[in-house]
């Protein structure tokens, strides 16, 4: 607030702005005094400029008064404003709101945990079946074929009903996969006519890298208690008479795959060898129904 003193005895001079005795900004009054008196010339010649000045100068006053007092009213009670507020203008107080308890986020947070439940059900879908692709789709990638047999002795009496047998499979494996290697914990090979078992051999584990064939080569030979009547006994003495026999072979497995470092779980799939035709003292000329298949 800048203060406009005007001695006793001086006469204001509306005509000169550059005034000595004036100290600082003179307030707006001053301009609407200067204002009236040039435009009311003859009128102030006969009144006492001090006079004039002090009415003038309390109107104004209350005239700004009358206009900020609206705006700002509670700001002033609030400092304990008496007088007129010459300061800069009073910003509007700020009305802050606080959310209600109950609101909560409403259908965005609905949304949003409904798509995170989406993706986590697709990803453990995803994992499920990449789990199975790994489990399942190699072994039944891999080729199981019986590529070589020979039989030596096949001689059955039926009198003590004893099965003498010499009898050796060549068993080639072939594993397509370009980067999934497979470890055989456990082989286990068995021969078995007329549906009954009459050999059994267990091979030594091994490891089978990717895009590898590895030959088994499983060897049955000594004598078995088994017991031929019927049909099978009639079909037995008919093989004899042609020299051949129809022979099956059964590999139990126990087998893990394994890409780069990871290692899955180990599983147990059967490999059958059905229906060769297999003749003894003779060379074995594979067909068609050399062919192993897998089962679970």
């Amino acid at each position: 607030m800048y203060i406009f003193r005007v001695p006793l005895g001086t006469k204001i001079d509306p005509r000169v702005t550059n005034q000595s005795s004036y100290r600082g900004s003179p307030p707006i009054y001053i301009y609407i005094y200067i204002f009236i008196y040039k435009q009311t010339n003859s009128y102030f010649n006969n009144i006492d400029h001090r006079t004039c000045f002090y009415l003038l100068k309390h109107i104004c006053l209350l005239s700004f008064r009358l206009l900020i007092k609206p705006n700002n009213s509670v700001m002033a009670d609030k400092q304990g404003l008496n007088g007129a507020y010459y300061g800069p203008k009073i910003p509007p107080t700020q009305q802050y709101h606080r959310p209600g308890r109950g609101s909560g986020c409403g259908c965005c947070c609905l949304v949003t945990l409904l798509l995170k439940l989406i993706i986590t059900v697709l990803a453990l879908i995803g994992l499920f079946i990449l789990i199975v692709w790994l489990i399942f789709r190699p072994i039944n990638k891999v080729k199981f074929h019986v590529t070589d047999v020979a039989l030596t002795e096949f001689n059955y009496t039926n009198n003590n009903t004893m099965l003498r047998y010499n009898l050796a499979f060549n068993v080639t494996i072939r594993n397509p996969n370009k980067k999934i290697g497979i470890y055989y914990n456990r082989v286990e090979a068995k021969a078995f006519y007329e549906g009954q078992r009459f050999g059994y051999s267990s091979l030594t584990p091994f490891y089978q890298g990717h895009k590898n064939t590895t030959v088994l080569n499983v060897v049955f030979t000594g004598t078995q208690p088994v017991t031929l009547q019927g049909e099978d006994l009639t079909q037995f003495n008919s093989e004899k008479t042609t020299g051949f026999y129809s022979i099956a072979l059964e590999l139990s497995l126990r087998v893990k795959f394994k890409l780069g470092k990871v290692k899955t779980a180990r599983f147990k799939p059967k490999v059958e060898c059905d229906d060769l035709k297999i003749p003894l003292n003779g060379p074995y000329v594979a067909g068609s129904n050399n062919k192993c298949k897998i089962k679970f």
